[in-house]
């Protein structure tokens, strides 16, 4: 098992600032070692250098991960505004980003990422299409039941069982109005 890098051992507060400054890529090592030894933090040169590159390689593959969704995303033209959307999105992402980080990336397939992600939109456009499609069932099944409902009070109201001003009470109060 190898061992923690010094740089990983710092403080969550320290790595984070080094993080960020990092990200910036406006110092130079001897500048972030100054840096840090100025917050009382001792790490050797080649220490730094290693996470440096470590994180520069890490922001490339990020950068052509959202490169590679974004492109997916344009292509696949529009995925559904909801969670499993936004969730088809981010595993796209998560996925591009995964294989660009394996040690096998140059064997990067999109073809194949691309398959996912449009059997993804086809599960989540189906998923919506079911939703719709339950939601018209029930809506058609509420206006049947309340047809019934009303035939029931009409004929109740013709034969003298409930008055027109009872039938009417009971029409609002199950939430058809009055006919």
């Amino acid at each position: 098992m190898s061992r923690h890098s010094s740089i990983e051992l710092l403080s969550p507060e320290v790595r984070s600032e080094l993080d960020k400054k990092l990200a910036a890529g406006q110092l130079t090592l001897d500048q972030l070692i100054a840096n840090l030894e100025d917050q009382g933090v001792a790490v050797s040169r080649s220490a730094l250098g290693r996470y440096r590159k470590n994180f520069e390689d890490t922001a490339a593959k990020l950068r052509e991960s959202r490169e590679v969704a974004t492109a997916f995303a344009k292509e696949l033209g529009s995925v559904p505004n909801d969670e499993m959307g936004q969730l088809l999105i981010e595993l796209v992402h998560t996925m591009a980003f995964r294989m660009l980080s394996s040690s096998e990336a140059d064997k990067f397939n999109t073809s194949d990422l691309m398959k996912m992600a449009i059997t993804l939109k086809s599960v989540s456009s189906a998923r919506v299409d079911t939703t719709k499609l339950a939601i018209q069932i029930r809506e058609s099944e509420r206006k049947k039941m309340a047809s019934e409902m009303d035939k029931k009070l009409n004929d109740a109201k013709d034969i003298g069982a409930i008055t027109a001003e009872a039938a009417r009470e009971a029409r609002r109060i199950l939430g058809f109005g009055d006919e």
